[in-house]
């Protein structure tokens, strides 16, 4: 990966492209905030110099005084984002006609909501039962712009135009009506916001906010400065007991700082950061000259692979959300590590100082725009630290946090390293209860779930230093 002022297209995509092919390409490529320039049989694009258009946008949709503004039905249709009515009808129909209803979600009422949005068309009476749950929760649509879907458009194309197998021109895609796919990474655009965004407002042992999709695909967002209570009770099919529990005890959670004392306000000067934050992320994640080659050539493949990291990490940000007080959310937090540890390391396995409280603070926390985040985060790690040393009888925390690193090897069946005996794993997970003064004491490492969130959190407001691809925030060991 390099960075230029401008870089080279592939040959290939402009390939017998007409007048208006040319003309119509530029058009789509303008909205994307990139500029294009000809230089005989060669084309060079490079970003628009002028004032950013974000990519997302979080738009209100109460009034000062907590109701639904009169606009909210036009604000929740407005494209791009929303996908059409008849699409939105077959949705509804089709999940009731699978026996999906609101009845199912009894007892939870903002599971209940998010069927009644999906099952209905109109998403408005939805909401106002929402409102009626807690009046104090404030509601934004989570959209996206079409500088984000052109954006997202031109990858597509350039990807499509470099495949050796069946490479595609802009020629073909145009009269096909069809833009070439990212297989996996291929989310539709419509879904993007609520990844970029969410994550740390939903990912953490009492959640602010609560995420909804309706039957048209419109993402919404509902933020509370005291924070939501989560579902309790059996989810899922009955399996029985689980009889291996890997997050030890559940006491240390039950002493992080309590959202009810944060700021009023601060919810949504969270969610503003984040915002921020996810457009500066996408910034960088789509801008042509940061993702290109040492001869100046546009890299897709190299910016794809940064993508799918990107998607996939946010994605189990969302899924850590989801199962927070679940057993096995362990396999979700190494799962959410080890993509960026790959990102960074370059082959290299660099969990072990991504575990360290210092490094956490100084490299990752330390990113934190919100100042009142940031104190709450650090009181988080302060804990972390006081929690996770335990796994070491001695007090070590370097040995404490070998250990840690050991449980991803397990749990995820990681190759021995050279220096490694086979019964190391194993002997790790004593630490999930140690003898002292002869009584059983257990490790807290769901608070490892918090450290996985702040590194994302620290991606997601800092691209330029903390999802450099090949490159540790906190540079070489």
């Amino acid at each position: 990966m390099s960075s230029r002022v401008e870089v080279k297209l592939p040959s290939k995509l402009l390939e017998a492209s007409s007048p208006q092919d040319l003309v119509e390409f530029q058009d789509r490529l303008r909205q994307a905030d990139i500029r294009v320039r000809r230089d005989e049989s060669d084309w060079y694009v490079h970003p628009f110099k002028g004032p950013e258009e974000p990519f997302i946008l979080a738009q209100p949709l109460q009034r000062d005084d907590g109701q639904l503004r009169s606009d909210t039905g036009a604000i929740l249709e407005a494209q791009p984002g929303a996908l059409s009515i008849d699409v939105g009808m077959g949705t509804a129909a089709g999940l009731r006609s699978l026996g999906y209803s609101p009845e199912l979600e009894t007892g939870r009422p903002y599971s209940q909501i998010q069927a009644r949005l999906l099952c209905e068309v109109d998403p408005i009476p939805g909401l106002r039962d929402l409102l009626t749950i807690d009046p104090a929760i404030r509601l934004f649509r989570l959209r996206p712009t079409a500088k984000l879907t052109f954006r997202e458009g031109f990858w597509r194309l350039v990807t499509g135009a470099t495949d050796i197998n069946a490479p595609v021109t802009w020629a073909d895609a145009r009269s096909s009506g069809k833009l070439p796919g990212l297989g996996a990474a291929s989310t539709p655009v419509y879904l993007l916001p609520i990844p970029f965004v969410i994550g740390p407002l939903v990912a953490r042992f009492q959640p602010i906010a609560a995420a909804f999709s309706t039957a048209r695909g419109v993402q919404i967002v509902a933020i509370s400065d005291k924070g939501f209570r989560r579902n309790r009770g059996l989810e899922g099919w009955p399996v029985g007991m689980r009889h291996m529990l890997l997050t030890g005890a559940t006491s240390g959670e039950s002493q992080l700082p309590d959202p009810a004392k944060l700021p009023t306000g601060h919810a949504k000067q969270l969610l503003d950061a984040l915002v921020r934050g996810a457009n500066t992320l996408l910034e960088w994640l789509t801008s042509p000259v940061i993702w290109c080659t040492s001869e100046g050539n546009v890299d897709p493949l190299e910016r794809n692979i940064a993508w799918s990291t990107a998607l996939f990490g946010l994605q189990e940000l969302m899924e850590l959300g989801r199962e927070w007080t679940d057993e096995t959310s362990l396999w979700t937090v190494f799962r959410a590590l080890g993509m960026l540890e790959g990102h960074w390391g370059n082959g290299k396995q660099v969990l072990r100082r991504m575990l360290k409280p210092d490094v956490i603070l100084d490299h990752a926390v330390s990113r934190f725009p919100d100042t009142t985040y940031r104190s709450w985060a650090t009181r988080i790690v302060e804990k972390y630290e006081a929690e996770i040393v335990k796994a070491d009888p001695k007090g070590n925390m370097d040995e404490a946090l070998r250990k840690i690193e050991h449980m991803r090897h397990l749990i995820h069946g990681t190759g021995l390293g050279k220096t490694q005996r086979r019964g190391e794993r194993l002997e790790a997970l004593k630490m999930m209860r140690q003898p002292d003064g002869g009584e059983m004491r257990a490790v807290d490492l769901r608070l490892v779930q918090d450290v996985a969130v702040f590194w994302w959190a620290a991606a997601i407001f800092s691209p330029d230093t903390n999802f450099v691809v090949g490159t540790t925030p906190f540079g070489p060991s």
